[in-house]
């Protein structure tokens, strides 16, 4: 059980680390088109994020395309993600719960959350301001 010591001791560290210069380690640019798996239908909220974070993300790969595998909950994607070469041309974009909470919901996976895959990032918009064209 997490307490309320052990969480914002957590926050605390993930906040000092990130405060402190040449500790996040930048993902290498791609030379070849790109994807991004999104596990929800074009439209949803997550398909939205990923259409404006794609956006963002010009400088990684000459072509990011964002492929959307609906189903099972976003568990298709999850599987095509892991059957993909390791090279970071394939990304997904998934709420935590596909990670968190389905290997405790679901007797069988067919992935493992914490061998078959490699977070890279933990994108959480807090502040929605940056979401307006107004550029």
């Amino acid at each position: 059980m997490i307490t309320r010591r052990t969480f914002v001791a957590t926050q605390a560290s993930f906040a000092a680390a990130l405060s402190m210069p040449g500790t996040i380690a930048l993902a290498q640019v791609v030379s070849q088109p790109s994807r991004l798996l999104v596990g929800f239908a074009p439209g949803g909220a997550v398909d939205t994020i990923a259409r404006l974070l794609v956006e963002h993300m010009k400088d990684y790969a000459p072509r990011l395309i964002i492929d959307n595998k609906p189903g099972a909950g976003g568990r298709i994607a999850l599987e095509s993600i892991k059957t993909s070469a390791p090279d970071g041309t394939a990304l997904i974009l998934t709420p935590a719960s596909m990670l968190v909470l389905f290997p405790h919901v679901y007797k069988t996976l067919s992935y493992n959350p914490i061998t078959d895959f490699t977070p890279t990032v933990r994108f959480v918009p807090v502040d929605t301001h940056w979401l307006s064209a107004s550029k």
